[in-house]
Protein backbone atom coordinates (compact mmCIF):
# COMPACT_ATOMS: atom_id res chain seq x y z
CA UNK A 1 0.00 0.00 0.00
CA UNK A 2 1.74 3.35 -0.93
CA UNK A 3 -1.26 5.46 0.40
CA UNK A 4 -3.59 5.65 3.14
CA UNK A 5 -6.32 7.49 4.69
CA UNK A 6 -6.19 7.74 8.36
CA UNK A 7 -9.20 9.13 10.36
CA UNK A 8 -8.76 9.79 13.95
CA UNK A 9 -11.40 10.59 16.75
CA UNK A 10 -9.45 13.03 19.37
CA UNK A 11 -10.36 14.36 22.75
CA UNK A 12 -13.13 16.62 22.64
CA UNK A 13 -14.88 14.65 19.89
CA UNK A 14 -12.56 15.85 16.73
CA UNK A 15 -12.29 13.99 13.77
CA UNK A 16 -8.89 14.52 11.78
CA UNK A 17 -8.02 13.08 8.82
CA UNK A 18 -4.75 12.18 7.92
CA UNK A 19 -3.29 10.70 4.06
CA UNK A 20 -0.57 8.69 4.74
CA UNK A 21 1.43 8.11 1.62
CA UNK A 22 5.56 7.15 0.83
CA UNK A 23 7.48 8.26 -1.99
CA UNK A 24 10.47 6.61 -1.38
CA UNK A 25 10.51 4.96 -4.96
CA UNK A 26 10.03 8.13 -7.26
CA UNK A 27 10.83 7.54 -11.12
CA UNK A 28 14.23 8.02 -12.74
CA UNK A 29 14.19 11.65 -13.86
CA UNK A 30 11.75 13.03 -11.30
CA UNK A 31 12.18 16.76 -11.20
CA UNK A 32 12.66 16.43 -6.75
CA UNK A 33 14.45 14.03 -4.74
CA UNK A 34 11.42 13.54 -2.87
CA UNK A 35 7.76 13.97 -2.83
CA UNK A 36 6.91 15.01 0.67
CA UNK A 37 3.37 16.96 2.61
CA UNK A 38 1.36 16.42 5.28
CA UNK A 39 -2.30 17.63 4.96
CA UNK A 40 -4.00 17.27 8.25
CA UNK A 41 -7.50 18.29 8.01
CA UNK A 42 -9.90 17.78 10.65
CA UNK A 43 -13.68 19.61 11.83
CA UNK A 44 -12.06 22.50 13.73
CA UNK A 45 -9.66 22.85 10.75
CA UNK A 46 -6.42 22.16 8.56
CA UNK A 47 -2.73 22.78 8.48
CA UNK A 48 -0.29 21.44 5.42
CA UNK A 49 3.01 20.92 5.04
CA UNK A 50 4.24 21.48 1.64
CA UNK A 51 8.03 19.82 2.13
CA UNK A 52 9.31 18.57 -1.34
CA UNK A 53 10.21 22.14 -2.90
CA UNK A 54 12.17 24.68 -1.05
CA UNK A 55 11.48 27.12 -3.97
CA UNK A 56 14.02 26.57 -6.54
CA UNK A 57 13.81 25.49 -10.12
CA UNK A 58 16.59 24.98 -12.34
CA UNK A 59 15.94 23.83 -16.35
CA UNK A 60 19.42 23.16 -18.01
CA UNK A 61 20.72 20.71 -20.73
CA UNK A 62 20.01 17.75 -18.27
CA UNK A 63 16.19 18.41 -17.98
CA UNK A 64 13.85 20.65 -15.10
CA UNK A 65 14.73 19.98 -11.69
CA UNK A 66 14.03 21.01 -7.70
CA UNK A 67 17.72 20.83 -5.58
CA UNK A 68 16.73 19.67 -2.14
CA UNK A 69 17.70 23.09 -0.08
CA UNK A 70 16.05 22.03 3.05
CA UNK A 71 16.07 18.22 4.33
CA UNK A 72 19.39 16.84 3.02
CA UNK A 73 21.58 19.30 1.08
CA UNK A 74 25.22 18.58 0.15
CA UNK A 75 27.57 21.14 1.04
CA UNK A 76 30.68 20.11 -1.14
CA UNK A 77 32.57 22.97 0.21
CA UNK A 78 30.81 25.70 -1.17
CA UNK A 79 29.93 27.00 1.74
CA UNK A 80 32.78 26.06 3.76
CA UNK A 81 31.20 22.78 5.36
CA UNK A 82 31.58 19.99 3.23
CA UNK A 83 29.02 16.58 3.85
CA UNK A 84 25.43 16.30 4.99
CA UNK A 85 23.17 19.51 6.42
CA UNK A 86 19.63 20.43 6.32
CA UNK A 87 16.72 19.89 8.50
CA UNK A 88 17.43 16.13 8.89
CA UNK A 89 20.61 16.58 9.95
CA UNK A 90 20.21 19.66 12.47
CA UNK A 91 17.70 17.30 13.84
CA UNK A 92 20.44 14.15 14.36
CA UNK A 93 22.40 16.70 15.75
CA UNK A 94 20.22 18.02 18.23
CA UNK A 95 19.22 14.65 19.86
CA UNK A 96 22.99 14.00 20.21
CA UNK A 97 23.81 17.14 21.24
CA UNK A 98 20.73 17.28 24.27
CA UNK A 99 22.42 13.92 24.92
CA UNK A 100 25.58 14.51 25.93
CA UNK A 101 24.37 17.66 27.97
CA UNK A 102 22.04 15.00 29.59
CA UNK A 103 19.07 17.67 28.31
CA UNK A 104 15.76 16.69 27.00
CA UNK A 105 15.32 17.05 23.22
CA UNK A 106 12.35 19.28 21.72
CA UNK A 107 10.44 16.19 20.64
CA UNK A 108 10.52 14.18 23.70
CA UNK A 109 9.60 10.25 24.34
CA UNK A 110 5.83 10.70 25.09
CA UNK A 111 5.30 12.73 21.76
CA UNK A 112 7.33 10.61 19.61
CA UNK A 113 5.96 7.45 21.15
CA UNK A 114 2.29 8.66 20.75
CA UNK A 115 3.14 9.02 16.85
CA UNK A 116 4.62 5.63 16.33
CA UNK A 117 0.97 4.11 18.30
CA UNK A 118 -0.77 6.38 16.10
CA UNK A 119 0.80 5.00 12.81
CA UNK A 120 0.30 1.30 14.26
CA UNK A 121 -3.02 1.71 14.96
CA UNK A 122 -3.94 2.92 11.57
CA UNK A 123 -1.81 -0.10 10.60
CA UNK A 124 -3.74 -2.43 12.04
CA UNK A 125 -6.73 -0.54 11.58
CA UNK A 126 -6.13 -1.72 7.40
CA UNK A 127 -5.10 -4.95 8.48
CA UNK A 128 -8.13 -5.68 10.14
CA UNK A 129 -10.55 -3.53 8.42
CA UNK A 130 -12.48 -2.49 11.18
CA UNK A 131 -11.67 0.86 13.73
CA UNK A 132 -8.89 0.21 16.53
CA UNK A 133 -8.61 1.97 19.20
CA UNK A 134 -6.02 3.90 20.90
CA UNK A 135 -5.40 3.82 24.67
Amino acid sequence: VSETLALSQQHGGYFASVPLETSWVLPAGAPAPLDAALHVVGTGGSAVIEGSNSGLSILDREGFSHPDLVHWPVDEGILGGGGLGGDLAAAVDHFIRSVAADRHPQVGLEQALYAHRLVDAAERSLRQGAPVYME
